[in-house]
Order: structure tokens, then C-alpha cells, then sequence
């Protein structure tokens, strides 16, 4: 059995898996984490936009992967359900589009999405839109939903749901019944 070493998995990173039409999803990086010799953590937005061709042959960069792989995590994504991940990973400079992924999950950062809700005005309105539902084609939510509505365009009311709450799949998003 190979022993790994964890501090050669220096680099953390949020990743969002990218459910287009095949089976297997992509592990786009979003955010670079680190802790500065201060102690203090600090995240780094990473994403930038990219073609399918350039996600299908990567970056020569091994300290830049598009995406990160490993089948033991992708695994237990789909038993989670979830679509945000905090890895370990480090680069492999002998192919640098396939950093090596370690196999473990860190303690994710609190992500939370925000889902508009322009319909609404009054928190009566947004209970009675939650109700009826509305079009949500965009995978699985976060574990924390922030649902805005009545926005006056400088501040905006806001509802925090749980996703245990909430009902998703098939393009539509509602409160469970």
C-alpha cells in the first residue's frame, strides 16, 4: 500500500461540478485557498471563462488546471448531491491538465447561492411563489439557499432556506409540501 503524504497536497480549492451532457461531470476550480505565514485564510477567485476545447485540453500551466479529477470523489458527490466541493490537489508536472486530486474532502467554506425572485414584493409573495415553484435548471442548490426579492436596486430583501426545505429537479425549484 502507497502511503501519501498530505503536505504534498498543498493546494485547496472550491470546485463546481459541471453537469453538461455527459456522464462523467468536470471539477471547474472557482477559488484558491491559502493561509498566509500571518495565519490568516484568504481565497482567490480562479475561474475564468473557457471554451469546451480548452476544458478538453487544459492549461500547460500545472499550477493552473481548468479542472481537477478523482473517481472516488465524484462518487460521493453524487451520493451528497451536492454541487460545490472543497479539495485537496497538487500539480503534475508531467501532465498538467491532470493534477493529482486527493481522495479525501476538506471542511468546506459556507457556500451560499442566491436564487432571484423578481416576482415578489412582499414575503407573502415570495411564501406564495415558493409554493407554486419556478424554473431552476441549474443542478443541485448549495446546502444554504439565499432567495432575493423586492429589490429597490440599491437593497434588496433576502430569505435564507435550508435545501432540506426544498424540492429541485426536473428544471423547477419549490418549498417541499
Amino acid at each position: 500500500m502507497a502511503w501519501i503524504n498530505l503536505n504534498d497536497y498543498y493546494n485547496h480549492a472550491s470546485v463546481f461540478a459541471l453537469r453538461e451532457t455527459k456522464s462523467t461531470p468536470d471539477l471547474l476550480r472557482l477559488m484558491d485557498y491559502s493561509i498566509g505565514t500571518d495565519g490568516k485564510e484568504t481565497y482567490r477567485w480562479v475561474y475564468r471563462p473557457v471554451t469546451p476545447q480548452e476544458i478538453k485540453d487544459g492549461r500547460s500551466d500545472p499550477n493552473d488546471p481548468i479542472t481537477l479529477y478523482h473517481p472516488g470523489i465524484l462518487k460521493r458527490m453524487e451520493r451528497k448531491g451536492d454541487d460545490f466541493l472543497f479539495v485537496r490537489w497538487r500539480p503534475n508536472p508531467g501532465n498538467p491538465k491532470k493534477a493529482e486530486l486527493l481522495d479525501t474532502l476538506d471542511p468546506a467554506p459556507l457556500f451560499y447561492e442566491v436564487i432571484d425572485c423578481p416576482w415578489s414584493s412582499r414575503p407573502r409573495d415570495l411564501a406564495e411563489r415558493l409554493d407554486k415553484g419556478w424554473e431552476y435548471d441549474k443542478g443541485n442548490p448549495t446546502q444554504h439557499v439565499l432567495i432575493a426579492f423586492n429589490s429597490d436596486g440599491k437593497t434588496c430583501d433576502c430569505a435564507l432556506l435550508d435545501r432540506d426545505y426544498l424540492d429541485y429537479g426536473g428544471g423547477r425549484i419549490c418549498l417541499k409540501s
